[in-house]
């Protein structure tokens, strides 16, 4: 760092060249524990995109499974009418 009068990181002026190296050193640090604070915060974020994937998955069975009863649910109802419909037509021509 000879001959350096700023910091190569943040390219702070620094006046005596002897607090440079110290300076840049702990910037190093500073960068070092932010970085291992990101890396946390993005296994959190891993973790919880994993967990809202699943919760997604199954609230999508979930729903195509509501969607298939419901459709049952019409065609008993169809079919019912076609029957009641059928015993209508049944005991008017019995008369």
């Amino acid at each position: 760092m000879k001959g350096k009068d700023k910091c190569p990181l943040c390219l702070q002026h620094i006046a005596d060249p002897q607090h440079i190296m110290k300076h840049y050193n702990d910037e190093i640090g500073t960068l070092e524990s932010r970085k291992v604070e990101l890396e946390r915060e993005r296994t959190s974020i891993l973790q919880k995109q994993k967990t809202a994937s699943e919760k997604l998955k199954y609230f999508d069975n979930l729903e195509r499974e509501l969607e298939r009863r419901v459709s049952k649910s019409y065609q008993l109802n169809r079919e019912k009418k076609s029957l009641g419909d059928l015993t209508t037509e049944r005991k008017t021509t019995e008369m």
